[in-house]
Formats: C-alpha cells, sequence, structure tokens
C-alpha cells in the first residue's frame, strides 16, 4: 500500500554471462522473436523474498523455467524483484527486471529501478506492460512468492519491511490493469480458500491454488511450462490440470506428496458457490440457539481437515477445508450441506490431495481455531457471508468485533481512499451521445441486486441543482 516512485533507466546491453547454478545465460532483449500474437501469454510475478537471498530457493524455479523447449506460440515474462540477493548471476536486487523465458536463457526486456513487490501499483504495472507488449489471444498471471494465506496475504518484499500483497490489492492491482486473466495461479500458501476465489472471481475466469503449505520447491514450472508450450491451443481447463498434476509428481518426487493439496475452480460459479455457502452458515447460526446442538456442532468442526499450522508451536493458520466442514456439520444444517456440496464439485473442476489430506474438496475456508481479536475483524471485513460471518461472532466469544460490511463508512475504506488518490493523477470526462447517457458496469452482475441512478443537472447561475 505504500507509492514508489519509478525512476526509468537506459536498458544496458547485457553481455552473455554463464548463471551462477547452472548453463543458463542472461541475454540481451530477444526483439526480433516477439512477432504477432500468441496463443498464449504467460505472465509470473516472482516475489523473491528472503527464501531467494538465503537459499537461493527462486533462482532455482527460473532454472526450471528455462529448461523448456518452448514453441513460437507462447511468450513467457517473468518479473525479479523483493530480495536483497538473487543467486542467477545478473539479476539484481537493486533493480526491477523483466525477462522473457527461452531455452536455457533469459532475455532481459525491461529494467527500472527496485519497485515494492508488495504494492498493488507495482503488479498493475507489469502487468499492463506484459499484456500490452506481448499480445496474445490468452492470458495467465502466476503471483509466486511466500504467503500466508487469506489474512497474511503473499508475496512478502524483503526490501520494504517484509510488505506484501493482501487480497485486496491483488484484486485491486489486477482490475486497475484493465486484465480480465483466463487463468490465475498462486505459486504461494494456503490460497485456495473460498474466500480468495471469490475475489478472484472478478480479475479471472480460472483459479488454481494450493489449500495447504507449499514448499519453495514444489511448484512445478518445467512441467507444466513443457506441457503448454506442446499443447498451444489447450483452454483453461487443460492448463489447470497440468499445473496440479505436476505440482503432484513433484511432491511425490519429494516424498511429500502426503500433504499435497491443489485444485483449479472455476470462478465463475462463485457467486453461487458463496449463496450456498451463506445458506449453510444460516443454518450453522440457527444450530448455535440450542446449547446441546452448539456443543455437538463444534465437536463436529473439530474433525474437519485443517490446512496450515494448527497448534501453538506451529501457529494457527485457522484454515480448514470447507466441502469437509458440510460433511462433518451436515447433521445439523440439513439440506444446505447437500446443496453446499453438489455446488462446490461444480465449481472445483479438478483437484489433488495426498493421503493425510483425503478429505480435501478443493476449497478451504477460514475458521477460527484460535481466537485472535484483530485477525477476526480483518476476516469482517474479507468475507461475503453476513450469516457466516454471524455465526463467528456468536462463537468467538472471547473476541470483540464488528461487521464492518454493515457498519463502515465506505469514505474510510482503503479502496475508496486510494480510488480518490489515483483519480487525482487521472483526466476523464463524461461522454454524451445525444441526449443519452450509457453506464457501464464492467465484472460479475450476479453481485449487484439493484442498479439506481440519479442524474443532476447543476444551473451555475441560480447555484441550485435539480434532480
Amino acid at each position: 500500500m505504500k507509492r514508489v516512485t519509478l525512476i526509468i533507466t537506459a536498458v544496458l546491453t547485457v553481455l552473455m554471462l554463464t548463471a551462477c547454478s547452472s548453463n543458463k545465460v542472461v541475454y540481451e532483449s530477444n526483439t526480433e522473436s516477439q512477432g504477432g500474437n500468441k496463443a498464449w501469454t504467460v505472465l509470473i510475478y516472482m516475489c523473491g523474498g528472503d527464501d531467494e537471498s538465503v537459499n537461493g530457493d527462486y533462482s532455482k524455479k527460473l532454472d526450471e523455467i528455462m529448461n523448456v523447449n518452448y514453441s513460437d506460440n507462447i511468450n513467457v515474462i517473468v518479473q525479479t524483484g523483493g530480495s536483497s540477493k538473487w543467486h542467477t548471476k545478473n539479476i539484481y536486487s537493486d533493480y526491477c527486471q523483466r525477462f522473457k523465458a527461452g531455452k536455457n536463457k533469459l532475455y532481459l526486456e525491461d529494467q527500472s529501478m527496485a519497485a515494492n513487490m508488495g504494492d498493488y501499483n507495482t503488479l498493475a504495472n507489469f502487468i499492463s506492460w506484459g499484456t500490452s507488449k506481448y499480445k496474445a489471444n490468452h492470458y495467465m498471471l502466476i503471483l509466486s512468492g511466500a504467503g500466508g494465506g487469506l489474512i497474511n496475504g503473499m508475496a512478502y518484499d524483503e526490501l520494504n519491511g517484509n510488505d506484501s500483497l493482501n487480497l485486496e490489492e491483488i484484486s485491486y492491482g489486477i482490475s486497475a490493469a484493465g486484465v480480465n486473466f483466463d487463468m490465475l495461479s498462486f505459486d504461494s500458501s494456503l490460497m485456495g480458500s473460498l474466500e480468495i476465489a471469490a475475489e478472484m472471481s472478478m480479475c479471472a475466469d480460472y483459479m488454481t491454488a494450493p489449500q495447504d503449505v507449499i514448499g519453495n520447491d514444489e511448484w512445478n514450472y518445467e512441467y507444466f511450462l513443457q506441457y503448454l508450450s506442446d499443447n498451444p491451443s489447450t483452454d483453461s481447463q487443460g492448463i489447470g490440470k497440468a499445473v496440479c498434476d505436476g505440482y503432484y509428481a513433484k511432491c511425490e518426487e519429494k516424498g511429500t506428496d502426503k500433504d499435497a493439496a491443489m485444485s483449479c475452480v472455476a470462478l465463475d460459479n462463485m457467486s453461487t458457490l458463496n449463496q450456498a455457502f451463506d445458506g449453510m452458515a444460516g443454518d450453522m447460526l440457527t444450530a448455535t440457539d440450542s446449547l446441546l446442538n452448539y456443543v455437538n456442532l463444534s465437536k463436529a468442526i473439530s474433525g474437519v481437515q485443517l490446512y496450515g499450522g494448527a497448534t501453538v508451536d506451529e501457529g494457527f493458520s485457522n484454515s480448514v477445508d470447507l466441502g469437509d466442514m458440510a460433511v462433518k456439520t451436515s447433521e445439523f444444517v440439513g439440506n444446505t450441506s447437500d446443496v453446499l456440496i453438489n455446488t462446490l464439485n461444480e465449481t472445483v473442476l479438478y483437484r489433488v490431495c495426498g493421503e493425510r489430506k483425503a478429505n480435501s474438496t478443493g476449497l478451504a475456508l477460514y475458521y477460527p481455531l484460535w481466537e485472535n481479536n484483530d485477525e477476526l475483524q480483518e476476516y469482517m471485513e474479507i468475507s461475503n457471508s453476513v450469516k457466516y460471518k454471524e455465526f463467528l461472532r456468536k462463537i468467538c466469544t472471547r473476541c470483540n468485533v464488528e461487521d464492518s460490511s454493515n457498519t463502515e463508512d465506505f469514505n474510510s475504506s482503503w479502496a475508496w481512499n486510494t480510488y480518490n488518490q489515483d483519480m487525482q493523477t487521472m483526466e476523464y470526462k463524461t461522454i454524451l451521445d445525444g441526449n443519452s447517457y450509457e453506464l457501464n458496469i464492467l465484472g460479475n452482475m450476479d453481485m449487484f441486486k439493484s442498479v439506481d441512478i440519479n442524474v443532476y443537472k447543476a444551473d451555475k447561475r441560480a447555484e441550485t441543482i435539480h434532480i
């Protein structure tokens, strides 16, 4: 949320140099290969953080990206930043660098002074630049960086006090660029939740994300990018399956497959899924009116599939499986659990899970195993389910929070203040065609109950306004 002024510098010719960890090399821009529209352009927003500076984990991801035999029909573009040291030679921490991937090569396409990777402006700028320069029929965005899930966000920038992109900033950064992605993927832990998918439904058609903690070496770039290069006519569902299968194959190779959990989700069905969840949450809320039902409901929820940390030593991720929640509580919520499960199965198109995540159904849900007032208040600002928020307020007796969606003045919200700041730097005008005004609303219209328009005419001479 901090503003960083980007100072554009001249891009120097980069000589062919051997990378630190392999035979990979960095070249100057390969402009002759850009050509016309490709089948796919894949944008990778890579925030290395201290995982890169200490262990070189994100340089290993770059090595994988460069292992692919690319066809001429796809573009793979990477932006690096957010780390005090990069282990790939000629990637520098004091610059924001953008590369086009090739076999054993990275082509330096753009370079500017380092920008905060935890700032939505940096994300929006990369998306705008990448989609305007590398035209394609389909676009995919991969957000790669350390993740803390729904509340803590992802992409911790080591150079800016570990500032990160929260859910609102990710959504705003993509929306500000004016691009709707065919596929949005998270190479980041704990990002495959109902709440995140609901927010991202305004930005993309499909989403792949892990429900649990993911190792830095488990996202399989070589597998899925080689699949895409070999099958450039594939659709988003094909890519989603390849991302999930590649991840699971990598987990099997590393011996971490028992805890694997990742899915591909159809975001255009999130409105229906949210409605189904709100219905079930209403029945959960009603169940708390009876002390006996409340006790039994709590016992049922205690057996739901967990993700991330769930002890004092591990820290509490407060994340459970959505579908397993519906199954375990069905005795107390009636047929609304069946409705949710059926809708969830229509929304989650493909998933992989390991032995210890056998009850994974493809999307996680926030549930406070450990009560924290600040965290719960933040959730009140994120969730779309009024009934679930009321349920949490009722069961979290040690917390005192308000549902900000009902009480907060929109003028004080982060999004509104940011919008006003941006509007101060933009020129805009109203277009009048004859006697008609045209109102365009971009996004999922299912979220609107009604749209009302007031037309005002100002009489400057009389200093009056007529409606």
